[in-house]
């Protein structure tokens, strides 16, 4: 019996091998950053990630998740679709190769690594980047303002879209595109002259590029390090960190734009709030991106019950207030925006 039971366990690995079929790997130990982690487990709707979990999703959201590391991301090896504006991130892996969809605004980057051959939408905005890696034949858009960009790399014919405002260009060549959407405002251009090869008519939409800078001005780019949590009557100093820290104007006005239910204000930079909810809050920084240009950032504070409110008759209730803490961290969303004075 014993040997029978053997023999059917070693046709059964046989034909697992045979079809091809491998065992399993747990590869949740990969994923070191906290926070990427409790997404990627959001999105397999289970806590430990395997790596038949992952490798065959083609669209991934991140967005807004305080994110500072994508160490893991090497396993999503299907992906065409990747969003992770909105984080820490001072730098990004190696790219799947199948990826089509890029947005990465938002966030501290100083540089990136080589994109794949087949990107058609890239969305690097609102970093520090001071060069752009070879950009891929077939790329359709690209969207890199607010940056530290002195120069662009040889555009591909293919491109229809360029937005590359609030940067350093002195010049830019536009030859052999037939662009659909051009915004160069706010570079160091001295006149049109300087976009070669430009077959439109300038004027507001869809091209433009007057203003332009006329002194050496460094554009706000990011605002990191809001707070996104509080409690009722505990008073919070609300304070944020200006990216790049030499910004021309770096004083932010702090505002709420819709305080639901939680009876929040805000006065002289001091968050209070006399019930439990969500807020959405504003940061505001005049002449931020440049002059007539303020540099705006959304985000959202979770206002909790402070201690002596929660009960403690049963460890239920205090585990599900840990469980709203934690969703707040993960999803707290900071979406920045930009306006010109005269639209507000």
């Amino acid at each position: 019996m014993k040997k029978k039971f053997l023999s059917l366990v070693l046709v059964i690995s046989m034909c697992l091998l045979a079809g091809g079929t491998a065992f399993a790997a747990d590869i949740s130990n990969k994923f070191t950053d906290p926070n990427f982690l409790a997404a990627v487990r959001t999105i397999v709707g289970k806590q430990q990630v395997l790596d038949t979990d992952v490798n065959n999703i083609t669209y991934l959201d991140v967005s807004n998740r305080n994110i500072k590391s994508l160490a893991g991301l090497e396993y999503f090896t299907a992906l065409e679709t990747f969003y992770c504006p909105g984080n820490q991130l001072s730098s990004l892996p190696t790219l799947p190769s199948g990826l089509t969809d890029l947005n990465c605004e938002d966030n501290q980057l100083t540089s990136l690594p080589a994109l794949p051959s087949g990107l058609t939408y890239f969305f690097c905005g609102h970093n520090q980047l001071t060069s752009l890696p070879a950009l891929p034949p077939g790329l359709l858009l690209l969207d890199c303002i607010s940056n530290q960009l002195a120069s662009l790399p040889a555009l591909p014919s293919s491109l229809g879209i360029l937005n590359c405002s609030f940067n350093r260009l002195t010049t830019l060549d536009v030859t052999d595109l037939n662009l659909l959407l051009l915004h160069c405002v706010y570079n160091y251009m001295t006149s049109v002259e300087d976009v070669k090869g430009f077959k439109g008519a300038w004027g507001d939409f869809p091209y433009s590029f007057d203003p332009q800078h006329t002194s050496d001005f460094k554009s706000v780019t990011n605002i990191i390090g809001a707070p996104s949590l509080a409690e009722v009557n505990v008073p919070l100093t609300i304070s944020g960190t200006v990216i790049p820290s030499d910004a021309d104007n770096k004083t932010i006005v702090w505002s709420i734009e819709n305080s639901g239910t939680s009876g929040a204000t805000v006065t002289n930079g001091v968050f209070r709030a006399t019930a439990a909810g969500w807020v959405d809050m504003r940061a505001t920084i005049a002449d931020g991106l440049a002059v007539g240009w303020d540099y705006e950032k959304f985000f959202s504070i979770y206002v909790t019950e402070a201690p002596e409110q929660k009960s403690n008759s049963s460890g239920c209730d205090v585990g599900a207030a840990g469980m709203l803490v934690l969703a707040a961290l993960l999803w707290a969303a900071c979406t920045p925006t930009r306006r010109r004075r005269s639209e507000a």
